[in-house]
């Protein structure tokens, strides 16, 4: 099955773009041109960020010398467009073989360089948000191999990077100039054993793919006008080659596809609570969702193939760098690393489906998850990145967009663990302590059941006042001002079983009927 990324782009005119990601299975022949290609890119993006260097170093060396600012030696462009066309100008000196490769290796690197230097440059200038970002460090064989393709060209379509005889063969862009030899070196078998007639391109040009229905999506979503293919991205993750369509959606719609069992909607508030033993904890039990007290157990992916990746990183170091049984022990480590992700991500896409579909209103902890990585004194860094409770929080937030609901987000100094849920009472916790016991009123139930229906409360109350400031500001503010009552109410959300106003969301959901059927959610 295909997995959809969740990456949601603010497109004009209302558009939404979506990624698409298939596994791919290349033959050796092909791998090697996509090798090639990745280590052009990474040539690249190598070239753009030495010529930057040098300028600065230059200019930094002069201003040392005392030679006067406009007497330096000119400063070069970051921008895309400048950077491609300086290595236009020097591409036959620098790379040689450019024309054995396809333009869009060099293209893609060069961009990467480019966005990387503004990030730089606007984290220096204090635009960019977020911690402070280094110059971009020079990329090896390790780095993140990805290249993308984008034709611009007019008519070009769907048609041109899934096979039309079979709708399900990706298109692997090849030079256009490359040289005969470079076909002869790559090629997996001798031209004495080819078919006769046959162009030795037409067998390497379509990739095949271990996700055949998923190409065959792609293609009628394109077919019947609903989406439309931006660039195809085609990258090494996890031991594998993966292809990954950018989708725009044209039909209005924001979901390629509903994959699972039908979502059932409980409708109302949910408070979710973020932790480690139990990765979500709602301010009450759902049915199918959760057990008896509200938990949702950590799958704890990473920590079940520990042991095995031990025992791999034990026999990497005791092989011969360079040896062929090093070379293998490495693809199995990196195809267990992206078996461990992959599980990882369906189980979150699972439960933030079933959250954003269940609910009208849902209240999120904001956490400083980088924070509680780099706390001292825990040694819980592997366990939080492990959680992933960013990337469910950045699921839950376009998943509620895409289904009409609502994410509020709490923020991260309000006192939810420390507060008690009935009375209102403050008392300190320890980290050790799992048991919130109020003096004040005598309540006594798990410490996360309490955090989680403080932050429903609380994001319950933070909706009401923005509600009540959006109303505010489109009314008149004296007495002779013009009223429109049209505009004064807030947008209704019209779902199937759920209420009917976002205000009324806010009210809790009456318990579900005895007897529905809510399907547990697969832990992996």
């Amino acid at each position: 099955m295909s997995s959809d990324t969740g990456h949601v782009e603010a497109a004009e005119c209302g558009h939404v773009t979506r990624a698409f990601e298939v596994v791919l299975d290349p033959s050796p022949s092909q791998q090697r041109w996509l090798r090639s290609y990745v280590g052009s890119m990474r040539a690249a993006y190598n070239w753009a960020l030495a010529e930057v260097r040098d300028n600065l170093e230059v200019r930094r060396a002069e201003r040392d010398r005392g030679v006067p600012e406009d007497e330096l030696t000119p400063a070069l462009s970051w921008s895309a467009f400048s950077i491609a066309k300086r290595w236009r100008a020097v591409r036959d000196e620098v790379h040689p073989w450019h024309r054995d490769v396809s333009i869009h290796a060099f293209e893609t690197g060069l961009n990467n360089a480019a966005l990387a230097l503004k990030n730089f440059s606007e984290s220096r200038s204090g635009k960019h948000r977020g911690p402070k970002v280094a110059f971009p460090k020079f990329k090896n064989r390790h780095s993140r191999q990805a290249i993308t393709f984008v034709e611009l060209a007019d008519g070009v379509d769907h048609r041109h990077w899934i096979n039309p005889d079979s709708n399900e063969h990706v298109r692997l862009m090849l030079p256009r100039r490359a040289a005969e030899g470079s076909w002869e070196r790559r090629h997996t078998r001798p031209k004495a054993q080819q078919e006769a007639g046959r162009d030795r391109r037409s067998e390497i040009a379509w990739l095949h793919s271990h996700q055949s229905e998923a190409v065959r999506e792609v293609w009628q979503l394109c077919d019947t006008g609903r989406a439309k293919v931006q660039a195809l991205t085609i990258k090494f993750e996890g031991g594998r080659w993966k292809a990954v369509f950018r989708l725009r959606l044209l039909d209005g719609s924001t979901r390629l596809r509903n994959p699972g069992e039908p979502v059932k909607h409980h409708g109302g508030a949910i408070g979710v609570d973020l932790g480690l033993k139990h990765l979500v904890t709602l301010d009450r039990p759902v049915p199918g969702l959760t057990d008896e007290h509200g938990h949702v157990p950590n799958p704890l992916v990473l920590e079940r193939h520990l042991t095995r990746l031990r025992r791999l990183d034990r026999a990497i170091a005791r092989c011969v760098k360079g040896s062929k049984n090093r070379a293998k022990l490495l693809r199995r480590r990196a195809k267990l690393h992206g078996k461990i992700t992959s599980t990882r991500k369906l189980f979150l896409h699972e439960l933030s489906r079933r959250l954003a579909g269940g609910f009208d209103v849902i209240c999120v902890e904001d956490l400083n998850v980088a924070g509680m990585a780099r706390r001292k004194g825990l040694r819980n860094g592997r366990s939080v990145a492990e959680a992933s409770m960013g990337e469910l929080v950045r699921q839950l937030d376009y998943k509620t967009n895409d289904r009409s609901a609502s994410m509020v987000r709490v923020g991260r100094f309000y006192p939810s663990t420390q507060t008690c849920s009935q009375c209102g009472a403050r008392a300190k916790l320890a980290l050790w302590q799992r048991v919130y016991h109020c003096e004040g009123c005598g309540i006594t139930l798990d410490r996360d059941v309490n955090a989680a229906r403080n932050i429903a409360a609380e994001g319950q109350r933070l909706m009401r006042e923005q509600q009540q400031q959006h109303v505010a500001s489109i009314r008149g503010e004296t007495r002779n001002g013009e009223p429109r009552p049209g505009e004064t109410e807030p947008t209704h959300h019209h779902r199937e079983g759920g209420h009917r106003s976002s205000e009324a969301a806010t009210v809790p959901a009456s318990p579900p009927r005895a007897g529905s059927r809510d399907l547990p959610v697969p832990v992996a």
